[in-house]
């Protein structure tokens, strides 16, 4: 029997599976509240750094490390979290790269939180597909926050007559 890990039974690491609107839009608080908190590290980190003074331009590249190893694992549950909610909306998560080019080129000509924000509420508020699709069926498990993988179960002896 194949062990799952503990990274696979938190919905925010694996790309895997459908995600319904409840869990997708709480996990995303989850993952800005974890920006936020990021935030305040690294600048009470700058303030305490700069002696009470507020942080200035001397201390960019300690700023730019700390947002990159912040950033990379946000950025990463994020695209998973998109990635699952799509599959429950029944699109292939291939489909948000061409969304994001778009987003880009748009961003480019207003500000880039408005496609965004469109983008994030479109696909937070759009509605699962009722039945099942090629990217898992449509179980209640769908809804759960942190949810298991169905586990391989080993297979019971028969008892045949000799």
């Amino acid at each position: 029997m194949a062990k799952t890990s503990i990274t696979q039974k938190i919905r925010c690491f694996t790309p895997r599976g459908r995600m319904r609107r409840a869990p997708y839009w709480l996990w995303n608080i989850c993952v800005g509240a974890y920006y936020g908190l990021m935030t305040f590290i690294w600048l009470a980190y700058l303030y305490w750094l700069n002696n009470g003074v507020p942080a200035g331009s001397d201390n960019m590249d300690a700023g730019l490390v700390w947002w990159l190893l912040v950033l990379i694992p946000g950025v990463v549950c994020s695209v998973f979290l998109l990635i699952q909610r799509v599959h429950d909306i029944g699109i292939s998560g291939w489909w948000l790269l061409p969304i994001w080019i778009a987003v880009a080129v748009i961003g480019s000509f207003i500000p880039l939180w408005i496609p965004s924000t469109i983008g994030t509420l479109a696909i937070g508020f759009w509605p699962p597909q009722a039945k099942d699709n090629k990217f898992g069926p449509n179980v209640d498990a769908n809804g759960a926050f942190i949810y298991r993988l169905p586990e391989e179960r080993k297979s019971a002896p028969s008892k045949a007559a000799a």
